[in-house]
């Protein structure tokens, strides 16, 4: 009898705590934010690249991982492949593996093709719930072109009639 005392016991608190984390489930909200960050150029570049890092993370500031991120530029082309020696063979179009974010809440993504002195803009994107948040950022690789300097004569300076 005592036996199935204790049994009635362990099922009736099992039951009831499993209601009452039911009662007290709430949606959590989420925040993005990215970093545009680019790359220094060799004389011998033909365009620009930078790294977009991001963190997603939940309204109490814990990483929130395996999202996928949706992201898009005004210009330039993404990559997971980070843009120190490869060629443009070898850029993969899929960018599908580095837009989910990691154990830490973070992901990241190379930009290249970047055009000199046009500045850019990058949108990052996630849905979490019900809930759906955007980060922006803005990058621009200035490329100098030399000047060439144009020689100081002196002017010459011819009187207008009337003057002396």
């Amino acid at each position: 009898m005592k036996q199935m005392t204790a049994l009635v016991v362990f099922f009736f608190f099992s039951v009831v705590f499993a209601q009452e984390e039911e009662d007290f489930v709430a949606e959590t909200s989420c925040s993005l934010s990215i970093k545009a960050t680019v790359f220094p150029m060799d004389s011998s570049d033909k365009s620009g690249k930078a790294t977009i890092d991001g963190l997603l993370t939940d309204n109490k500031g814990s990483p929130l991982a395996d999202q996928t991120i949706h992201i898009s530029s005004t210009n330039g082309q993404f990559t997971c492949m980070p843009p120190v020696s490869f060629s443009d063979a070898e850029i993969s179009s899929s960018t599908e593996g580095c837009l989910k974010t990691q154990e830490d809440g973070t992901f990241k993504i190379y930009l290249v093709h970047i055009p000199f002195n046009k500045p850019g803009k990058v949108k990052a994107s996630c849905a979490y719930g019900t809930f759906k948040v955007s980060a922006f950022g803005s990058y621009s690789v200035t490329k100098r072109t030399k000047s060439t300097k144009k020689s100081k004569r002196p002017v010459k300076r011819i009187p207008i009639s009337g003057e002396m």
